[in-house]
């Protein structure tokens, strides 16, 4: 398996995590009874982690909609060279720490993760597109 490949893995058991971690806080405020049911209401109380873990998942799903495409069309087209691997790599690296680093709630430090991370999707197209 590539390196792209395996960071796409790695980051889809990120997401995994992100979703557990994110129902484990949802069942200790609002009750295994609220998590087992039809959510057909707000729950009644959300933490702060609850808020923040939401908003990871959301970004991270955003995310994947750009890197899964990228990794998926090098793999089809055969395209594996240092721009996409090291940028695959980066990017998985910079999307656990984001997550784990929102999750903490540490302002500015989010920020720079985040757009690491952002650029290294630039870099996979761009190694892409000159592959």
């Amino acid at each position: 398996m590539t390196a792209e490949l395996t960071s796409l893995f790695a980051f889809c058991a990120t997401l995994l995590a992100i979703i557990l971690a994110q129902a484990m806080v949802l069942a200790k405020t609002n009750g295994m009874a609220y998590v087992m049911g039809n959510r057909d209401t707000s729950p009644t109380a959300q933490s702060a982690l609850g808020g923040r873990l939401a908003r990871v998942l959301g970004n991270s799903i955003e995310a994947a909609v750009i890197f899964a495409p990228f990794v998926l069309i090098a793999a089809q087209l055969g395209i594996s060279n240092s721009m996409t691997q090291w940028s695959a790599v980066i990017f998985i690296i910079a999307r656990i720490a984001y997550a784990v680093i929102y999750a903490a709630g540490i302002n500015g430090l989010r920020t720079l993760v985040w757009n690491v991370g952002f650029i290294c999707l630039v870099i996979f197209g761009l190694g892409i597109l000159f592959g």
